[in-house]
């Protein structure tokens, strides 16, 4: 690896990335014309999770952590995973 080179996946990645990142826009933007409001509900936010993911990942960079802060990021969207379940919950039972 050259000096002052970042470890990274090279440019191919990103834009990789990135295209995945615009199709899943697409399907957020078509998911919200066409799909009941039960399978919207479930699946909008499904895609936004999986966006966040890519981004924190590798825009991020925490592919290349170790130790506390690798373990720290999903224990963080489990919990709030579980805080979203509850107030649908709370929502749903009203």
């Amino acid at each position: 690896m050259k000096e002052g080179m970042a470890h990274n996946g090279g440019y191919w990645t990103y834009v990789a990335v990135w295209a995945a990142l615009i199709i899943l826009t697409f399907f957020t933007a078509a998911l919200s014309r066409g799909a009941s409001s039960r399978v919207s509900a479930v699946a909008a936010p499904s895609i936004a999770t999986v966006k966040a993911a890519l981004i924190i990942y590798y825009f991020m960079n925490i592919r290349f952590e170790k130790g506390v802060l690798r373990l720290l990021i999903p224990l963080t969207a489990v919990l709030i995973a579980i805080l979203i379940t509850l107030v649908f919950m709370d929502v749903a039972y009203r």
